[in-house]
């Protein structure tokens, strides 16, 4: 149990938990691919009982600056602190002090961060096809 660093036999059970956490936006394998290339040190997986159960990608903009691309975890693991601790791993990981993202208005992750300490920077009217805004948010890490 614990967190690692993605590997790309883990594909199909990302992609099930990609296919559970999102109902709309579902990244494919190309676009895993693609980011996997971006962001190898920032893609972690976390595993519970030899299953993996949530990942994280964060791409590093600059020294200290991380994005968060993506981040899911299984419907029956959440609230569980494990994307807390992905979302940390990261931060120690990439030796980050700030995170940034953004989300759908929609999201019930929207409160997720909030909790977490990230703030809300602006908003993006009509951001995504569907015409749904974005809220761009940010963290600061001392």
């Amino acid at each position: 149990m614990g967190i690692r660093e993605f590997e790309w036999k883990d594909i199909e059970k990302i992609m099930e938990i990609e296919l559970e956490s999102f109902d709309k936006d579902v990244w494919s394998i190309e676009e895993f691919m693609k980011w996997y290339e971006l962001c190898r040190d920032g893609f972690l997986v976390y595993e519970s009982d030899n299953e993996i159960v949530g990942y994280i990608i964060v791409q590093v903009l600059e020294s200290g600056k991380g994005y968060i691309r993506s981040l899911a975890v299984k419907k029956k693991y959440r609230n569980k602190g494990i994307g807390r601790k992905l979302i940390m791993e990261s931060v120690s990981k990439l030796k980050l002090n700030r995170l940034e993202l953004h989300v759908r208005v929609g999201n019930p992750a929207v409160e997720f961060y909030k909790k977490l300490g990230f703030e809300e920077i602006r908003r993006f009217e009509k951001a995504y096809r569907d015409g749904e805004d974005a809220i761009y948010m940010a963290l600061e890490l001392k």
